[in-house]
């Protein structure tokens, strides 16, 4: 049976003004953010986000978005669309 991704943790950083975002680690393939979609790649980022936390001095939390909506899908040889202006962030 296909792996589906139906939900996604991620490692975030909390700065001292509330404001969040994603750390990423180096790996061998280049910068990586701290995303994971299986119990496998959660554990592995666990130690990682120790590490960002200590050198840093920032809290980091671990999230779980679980709702999956499909918003598009982009397929071989298609031109991408621009993003129309009722869907891009304000």
């Amino acid at each position: 049976m296909p792996f589906k991704v139906q939900e996604v943790f991620a490692f975030l950083m909390v700065g001292d003004d509330g404001d969040e975002a994603v750390p990423a680690v180096a790996t061998p393939m280049g910068m990586m953010p701290m995303v994971a979609a299986d119990k496998e790649r959660l554990d592995s980022l666990r130690e990682a986000a120790k590490l960002v936390a200590d050198s840093q001095g920032k809290r980091v939390v671990l999230a779980r978005f679980h709702l999956r909506h499909d918003v598009e899908f982009i397929l071989p040889g298609q031109k991408v669309k621009k993003q129309s202006k009722s869907r891009r962030k304000k």
